[in-house]
């Protein structure tokens, strides 16, 4: 399955799941707006009303949004890392869930968790005021984490 990486400046994920390692299951109906590299809104529910002018809207139905560690937009992978494989974090939550860590649990590890082991607060994070590096895939990684090598679309 191949994936596109959207690097609109502007971007209104709407209605997706989101899984961010912070529970044990995903979370529906989020939808964040990114400006600039950073996520300037984040809620769940109600639609708040028309997007801004200018923004490029995905429909995230049926998909899951999953934060970053990696700063996808560096040449070579940033702290945090530590393989220089494509697709990383699918590959280290894999190496993880097969070496005993509950599949609920090894997306924190190598998100947030992760981060706060290096000092780095906001990676692994979506959050306002956060970096804008998400991608959306198929399925529910908390459940299912071969759902992180099903990318749609990455930021």
């Amino acid at each position: 399955m191949s994936s596109s990486r959207l690097s609109a400046d502007r971007v209104l994920v709407v209605s997706a799941a989101l899984a961010d390692g912070t529970a044990d299951t995903v979370t529906p109906g989020v939808s964040l707006l990114a400006e600039g590299g950073v996520i300037t809104r984040m809620w769940t529910g109600e639609d708040p009303g028309p997007p801004p002018a200018g923004v490029t809207v995905v429909d995230g139905t049926g998909a899951t949004l999953v934060p970053g560690l990696v700063d996808s937009h560096a040449p070579a992978p940033t702290p945090g890392g530590g393989s220089l494989r494509a697709n990383q974090l699918a590959w280290e939550v894999q190496a993880l869930v097969e070496a005993g860590v509950a599949p609920r649990t090894a997306p924190a590890a190598v998100t947030w968790r992760g981060g706060d082991l290096l000092g780095i607060p906001e990676a692994g994070r979506l959050t306002v005021g956060g970096p804008a590096h998400f991608s959306l895939v198929h399925g529910d990684p908390l459940t299912d984490p071969a759902a992180l090598w099903r990318v749609w679309l990455t930021r």
